[in-house]
């Protein structure tokens, strides 16, 4: 059964030069595959709609990113509030909470 989920992440900017940019482009690439719907709200925030499990999500994101890099994998329930864009809002009514 596919559930809503919020991935956000946090890669270390210190690594070396262009790898921060390859790292995120994976890990994005990743995320996406994961995902029947996948919406980024923020610079590395995802909303997204899986048939995946938190820990098998996180365990893919795991393999590409550093050991000082931050992940963070939730279930969402659809009782939310916030302050984004009308087309953030829409895809999250039609695509993940519908």
């Amino acid at each position: 059964m596919s559930l809503p989920y919020v991935v956000a992440l946090e890669l270390n900017v210190n690594s070396e030069p262009g790898n921060f940019e390859i790292k995120y482009k994976e890990v994005s690439q990743i995320i996406e595959s994961l995902s029947i719907s996948c919406k980024k709200i923020e610079n590395s925030v995802w909303i997204i709609k899986s048939d995946y499990k938190p820990a098998e999500i996180l365990d893919r994101i795991r393999k590409v990113i550093a050991s000082e890099d931050l992940v963070f994998v939730c279930e969402l329930k659809n009782n939310k509030q916030g302050w984004l864009n009308t087309e953030a809002w829409k895809f999250m009514n039609d695509n993940i909470f519908n």
